[in-house]
């Protein structure tokens, strides 16, 4: 039977109109993560120091050509709700705006404020641009639109130096939504990696600096590919639109939220503890399926595929080293998956199918994981 299709129970006869159905659950296969320093303070505007970090998304994306994205944008456990729901939504925005070229998107964070998220205020957005442009700041800028785009090919290039840009059905909502629903949303600071001990929380009011500095990891934009062909209907995603408030979240939090919201007697962290996303929904997206888990541990994911055939390298042996000691010895996937969570940093070797290890880079501490792609013709190139 072709893997596509399933072996359900029949449907009773009687009622011709009724048909059972199969959902194949939401995958992440991968998760790339923009920390909180390449944006503005208190704001949604993306700063060229970006530009690196954006190059291993471009990477990753270009290695899973069919895998679907969704961008979720998160904030720290300080303030207002409303206020770092709208927040953190605005920079997925901003990203988003960036990997599709919608200019027109950034002009509307530009025309409506939020706080300190001000991309008018003291001309600092195109101030920002100009100087990376190499513009005299004191001069009249061009025309916005094309000020943005002329930053936006600037900052945003593919491994060939050319401009980057995805089309909207590059997205887990194929931008069937005009607000974005289900291709970006923010999760505002329900979803933190990190919860201070109440101990810590009230010392850290007397130093805001140094809470800030403290809170910086739970500040971050993720965004995750999903299986290749994964679909979901736009109207039906359970995440509120990226400029609405955090209602729609709220009825998705756990029975428990509020004691996971709370500064308790400990220090929680998300991969020691599991107990600091209030929201059920992101919670199961980015640990039940797959272990993706926005923590400090490394979780490799390799998606293996024949550099010639762009075909999976499924039910093939593979071996997993660190310092010369196995890891992990099994057989890849039926899509050339080999998933291994829960590791401390460091490098590591893969052999496949005999052949000799393949370098697969180390990861700074503070992402969670790494996703490399491989095919015959590099391992040959390595042997």
């Amino acid at each position: 039977m072709p893997e596509d299709f399933f072996a359900v129970a029949p449907t009773d006869d009687s009622v011709p109109s009724e048909h059972n159905q199969i959902g194949v659950p939401l995958r992440p296969i991968a998760d790339w993560q923009l920390d909180d320093s390449h944006f503005a303070f208190d704001s949604s505007i993306l700063l060229p120091s970006m530009t690196a970090d954006l190059a291993d998304l471009i990477a990753l994306i270009r290695a899973n050509p069919r895998a679907p994205l969704s961008v979720f944008g998160h904030a720290d456990p300080v303030g207002n709700d409303d206020y770092n729901k709208q927040l953190s939504g605005r920079r997925a925005m901003a990203l988003y705006a960036l990997l599709t070229r919608r200019v027109d998107l950034w002009e509307k964070l530009f025309q409506t404020a939020l706080g300190g998220d001000d991309w008018r205020k003291g001309d600092q957005a195109t101030a920002i641009m100009q100087r990376h442009l190499g513009m005299p700041v004191i001069a009249k800028p061009p025309g916005r639109a094309q000020l943005f785009e002329q930053y936006m090919t600037a900052i945003s290039r593919d491994p060939d130096d050319k401009p980057f840009g995805l089309p909207k059905t590059a997205f887990l909502g194929a931008g069937a939504d005009p607000n974005g629903k289900a291709d970006f949303q923010g999760c505002g600071e329900f979803n933190p990696l990190i919860m201070f001990s109440a101990a810590e929380a009230a010392a850290l009011e007397a130093d805001h600096d140094k809470r800030n500095e403290e809170n910086a990891p739970n500040r971050r934009v993720t965004v995750f590919l999903f299986s290749p062909g994964s679909k979901v209907v736009a109207s039906k995603w359970p995440c509120p639109r990226a400029l609405e408030g955090p209602a729609g979240c709220r009825l998705r939090f756990w029975s428990d939220a509020e004691k996971r919201r709370t500064f308790q007697a400990a220090r929680r962290e998300r991969t020691r503890d599991g107990d600091t996303f209030a929201c059920r929904f992101y919670d199961r997206l980015t640990e039940l399926n797959t272990g993706l888990g926005d923590g400090r541990l490394v979780h490799i994911s390799l998606l293996i595929h024949d550099a010639a055939t762009q075909k999976p390298v499924a039910n093939t042996p593979y071996r997993l080293t660190r310092d010369g000691l196995i890891v992990d010895e099994s057989k890849t996937g039926a899509d050339g998956l080999v998933f291994k969570p829960h590791l401390a940093p460091g490098d590591f070797q893969l052999e496949l199918d005999g052949k000799k290890p393949v370098f697969v880079p180390a990861v700074p501490v503070r992402f969670s994981r790494l996703v490399w792609v491989v095919g015959f013709e590099e391992i040959e190139s390595q042997r």
